[in-house]
């Protein structure tokens, strides 16, 4: 597509109709009303193709943006530091983004509006999955006996590490003398809910109503000092969380491998692209686990398919018979006007057509009014009764 084309298509491209949303200072004031159109049939479309495995993983994404924008977050832990944060709920199987909420700032939710915001983002995402004994896995930054509690009563196990200065985390487990040396392991319940304490190179804290506290605990292998490799002992929770709680960031990997987005001074389609990228994605994942889309070898074996491969087919199919090369003007010896062909100053230049047939670049900003091919002076006479033509010109 030619640069022009492009920033003709971007400069006129709208998803919403601006006059349509509410004032700033009305309490239904839509802050993603620009793009409201595109993301409601995502967010619509992802939940009702897929049926998720039990495990499922809660976290943040975040969309790329430094510009001016009210709800723009800054967060230095992330590879993305800047931009728009995004609250996804992901298979942890494959990655398939199931629930995605866009956060636009602190504003009142009418929806489970007595509990605080992470524990109203993890049941909002989880709404459609209550009930069928479904695991989310989450980090401390969610974690909270709280939100295990409500989640259990929905018939929905979770796990996920804990900080100790959460509410309602016990404070048998703070003391310095819980766990001295490294492997050691504690273990409390409340409940349903178990509490785990674990020395690694520090504590770890632990919440989760989804494993048996009397499980066999695990080993984990650590470097020592000297260079030798040492198996610790670890709680049984830790392994299956460093497993299940890669959803979002497989999805992650998945949508930003070949993103789409171009650089633009509007905020909403960043979101957009977003948007775009994890459709991509998600059709990806479907595809990979149809039945009916298998690729196989010539040996018949199960052959795995292409991130790159899948994108570049969906173009295709997308483009159609669209002809990305230019269309040249076909050169004939009709004079339209009757005036004959005679030298005139053009618009915009263009390569001289008889200097092109000597393989030289000449670009003139003379053309002919008869038949409108770009020529040079010199080159006007020897091109109109050359061999070009079967005929002289009058």
């Amino acid at each position: 597509m030619p640069r022009d084309r492009f920033d003709k298509l971007s400069q006129y491209f709208h998803v919403n109709d601006s006059t349509t949303n509410l004032p700033r200072d009305d309490p239904g004031y839509d802050r993603l009303h620009h793009v409201r159109p595109v993301l409601d049939i995502v967010k619509k479309k992802c939940l009702e193709n897929y049926k998720p495995h039990q495990n499922t993983s809660v976290d943040e994404a975040m969309i790329a943006f430094r510009g001016r924008l009210g709800f723009r977050q800054y967060l230095p832990a992330k590879p993305t530091n800047y931009g728009v944060k995004v609250w996804m709920r992901a298979d942890s199987e494959n990655g398939y983004a199931n629930d995605i909420d866009v956060y636009t700032g602190k504003k009142g939710d009418e929806h489970n509006a007595q509990y605080g915001l992470t524990t109203r983002v993890v049941l909002n995402l989880t709404q459609d999955i209550a009930n069928k004994n479904h695991i989310v896995n989450i980090d401390n930054y969610f974690t909270s006996y709280q939100l295990f509690e409500v989640l259990k009563q929905n018939w929905t196990y979770a796990r996920g590490t804990a900080r100790s200065n959460r509410k309602g985390f016990p404070s048998s487990l703070l003391h310095p003398k819980c766990v001295k040396n490294q492997g050691d392991i504690k273990i409390v319940q409340k409940g349903k809910t178990a509490a785990y304490a674990w020395k690694d190179k520090k504590n770890i804290f632990f919440l989760s109503t989804a494993d048996d506290p009397t499980e066999n605990a695990g080993q984990v292998k650590r470097r020592q000092k000297d260079g030798t490799q040492r198996q610790v002992p670890s709680p049984g929770v830790v392994e299956k969380y460093n497993i299940k709680m890669n959803g979002v960031d497989r999805s992650d990997q998945t949508r930003t491998a070949y993103p789409t987005y171009r650089m633009c001074k509007r905020w909403w389609t960043y979101i957009f692209f977003f948007l775009l990228d994890l459709s991509i994605s998600n059709a990806f994942i479907l595809m990979k686990e149809s039945p009916n889309h298998r690729l196989m070898t010539k040996t018949g074996k199960d052959k795995d398919r292409s991130l790159l491969s899948f994108r570049m087919n969906l173009s295709k199919q997308l483009l159609g018979t669209y002809r990305a090369t230019r269309k040249r003007r076909r050169v004939s010896n009709v004079d339209p006007f009757g005036g004959g062909h005679w030298p005139k100053e053009s618009e915009k230049k263009g390569r001289c057509r008889r200097c092109s047939k000597d393989k030289k670049r000449s670009d003139v900003k003379w053309e002919c009014t008869g038949c409108g091919a770009h020529l040079c002076v010199f080159c006007f006479e020897k091109y109109h009764r050359g061999s070009e033509f079967n005929w002289q010109c009058t």
